[in-house]
């Protein structure tokens, strides 16, 4: 009884041995074909399902969650800048500078009477006017006399120049010290002397081709101004200004010559005729838009040739912008879902908007003169980091630069 007992235990548990195994076969079975189920699916829904993103409809069935439009990239540019050399040559017309020393007159009367008694007088009072003062040297009175008898007493405002008698029709010329003569009006006067106690006597004179003429500078021609522009994309990327100029003296009187550009002093001397001056930095003194340059001399003539501002500019830094894409965006566009587009915003002043864009290595164009402009990024994206550089053809203004996952309904 005991060794039946014994067999049937025996029996039993060998078959619960072979139930367990089996159903251990079914598991590995179904899970090596879940696994092979999910090495099939699609990328995106595989990456779904491993990350648990997945949601049931109304009928119980699952789908990938909801795919909105969204902004990659977004930028502000502003202007980029386009030269086609880093260096900017300006060349400024010829200049003549020169003063011109030459007699003039500065007062002319053809006749005057005088005379002077005891119970007569005629004088003479005379106003002229001198401009320019600075410029006036070597004054002198002229006159004849067709009638004279006794002293002659002349003053040039209130001081005396001539007071002697007149003994001869043909009177020497008269130094008048400059500093005697006023900035406008100044009066000069003509007198007789007293005849003393000779009451009976007659002091007169009949005087002709009265004049006063002097040494006179015209020093209109002795400073030029001149110009150059500097535009904005110029100016803001101005690295150095470098002014030059040939001068060939046209006179053997030597002069100080004095520059300067924006009003400030650049140079001051008595140039070296026949030769190019150094290069002056003028880095510091120019400004953006219109600049001026001044030379003016004491003495002597002068032309200025080869008038030069040299500048060099800096090398352009070209916007380069980064963005990234997942595995899962990339694969909506390459498929049919979604739409990868780079935007442009302009200022809309209707001029040609010229640029290379190059997308991770990949050269593409715009050529518009629209204010919006757009490029499929498609072609040339990766999974993962992506870059876009702007290399201007020309000085653009770009508002607004957009990258856009735009998905298809």
């Amino acid at each position: 009884m005991y060794e039946r007992d014994k067999s049937i235990i025996s029996g039993r548990h060998a078959k619960k041995g072979q139930t367990g195994g089996g159903a251990a076969s079914v598991v590995a079975l179904l899970a090596g074909l879940l696994l092979l189920y999910i090495l099939f699916l699609p990328p995106d829904i595989r990456e779904e399902l491993l990350e648990g993103n997945v949601t049931s409809n109304s009928t119980g069935s699952t789908s990938t969650a909801d795919k909105n439009d969204r902004i990659i990239l977004s930028e502000s540019p502003k202007r980029l800048d386009y030269f086609s050399e880093n260096e900017v040559e300006h060349n400024i017309a010829d200049i003549r500078l020169f003063s011109k020393t030459s007699g003039s007159k500065i007062l002319e009367k053809n006749d005057i009477h005088l005379k002077k008694s005891w119970f007569a007088e005629e004088k003479k009072s005379i106003d002229f006017d001198v401009k320019d003062l600075d410029n006036v040297d070597k004054v002198l009175l002229s006159f004849t006399a067709s009638t004279y008898d006794g002293r002659v007493q002349i003053t040039l405002n209130g001081n005396e120049v001539f007071n002697k008698e007149i003994t001869s029709s043909i009177v020497d010329p008269i130094k008048i010290k400059t500093d005697y003569l006023t900035e406008g009006t100044n009066t000069i006067e003509f007198n007789v002397a007293d005849v003393g106690f000779s009451f009976w006597k007659v002091n007169e004179f009949q005087l002709s081709t009265i004049m006063i003429t002097a040494d006179v500078t015209d020093t209109s021609s002795k400073d030029a101004k001149t110009s150059f522009r500097l535009s904005d994309e110029e100016y803001d990327n101005l690295e150095t200004a470098k002014f030059k100029y040939f001068v060939d003296c046209l006179s053997g009187e030597e002069g100080v010559l004095t520059t300067t550009v924006n009003g400030r002093q650049i140079v001051s001397a008595v140039p070296e005729c026949g030769s190019t001056s150094p290069p002056y930095d003028v880095t510091d003194y120019v400004v953006k838009g219109q600049n001026t340059i001044e030379f003016s001399i004491d003495k002597g003539s002068f032309s200025i040739y080869h008038i030069q501002v040299n500048t060099e500019l800096e090398d352009p830094v070209n916007p380069l912008y980064y963005f990234e894409l997942s595995a899962r965006e990339y694969q909506d566009i390459k498929g049919p879902d979604a739409q990868a587009v780079l935007n442009f915003t302009f200022l809309d002043n209707d001029k040609w908007k010229n640029a290379k864009i190059v997308i991770n290595g990949h050269t593409t164009y715009i050529s518009t003169r629209e204010a919006t402009e757009g490029i499929d990024l498609e072609p040339y994206l990766f999974a993962g980091n992506n870059a876009i550089e702007i290399i201007p053809e020309k000085t653009i203004d770009i508002i607004k630069l957009v990258v856009m996952l735009d998905y298809k309904n």
